[in-house]
């Protein structure tokens, strides 16, 4: 996690930033990669959907909130947010990264896949995914789209 802060001479326009960063082990063995091609196509989504969601929680625990259900609450919000296609690009990406295919996970399959899907299908069954998963005091995708930040006044 990196935070910046950028102004110039005139010290009445200050702009913070702050951005998350993730880093991917790209695959070495083309072995790894052809067995993956063999397995069901939904099967190896969650795996890579499982890999990003652990990699966030890890970051969300270290500042201090529940990472586990911060993720489960944003699957479970997902499906009741973006029905279609999003709205504009931010929307598009956190559609894609929340959305859980709709396959039934396999019994053999790791049992947060379980979890995950569980939490995604809860929120197309309409559940309040807030009182669902009260230990997290925020929506990601709703901090992701703008909600919880204060508009600035130009003029």
């Amino acid at each position: 996690m990196t935070i910046g802060l950028y102004g110039n001479p005139n010290f009445q326009f200050v702009s913070w930033a702050l951005n998350w960063g993730i880093a991917y082990n790209l695959p070495n063995q083309t072995v790894s990669f052809q067995k993956e091609m063999t397995e069901p196509k939904p099967m190896v989504q969650r795996r890579y959907r499982r890999d990003l969601y652990q990699k966030l929680e890890v970051i969300m625990d270290s500042m201090g909130y529940d990472g586990r259900d911060c993720i489960l609450r944003a699957l479970c919000e997902s499906s009741q947010y973006f029905g279609g296609k999003g709205s504009n690009m931010i929307a598009e990406m956190l559609r894609t990264l929340f959305s859980y295919p709709k396959q039934k996970v396999l019994s053999f399959e790791h049992a947060d896949h379980r979890l995950y899907d569980e939490a995604h299908r809860k929120g197309k069954n309409l559940a309040s995914c807030q009182s669902l998963y009260g230990n997290c005091k925020f929506s990601l995708l709703e901090l992701a789209l703008g909600k919880y930040s204060t508009p600035y006044g130009f003029m």
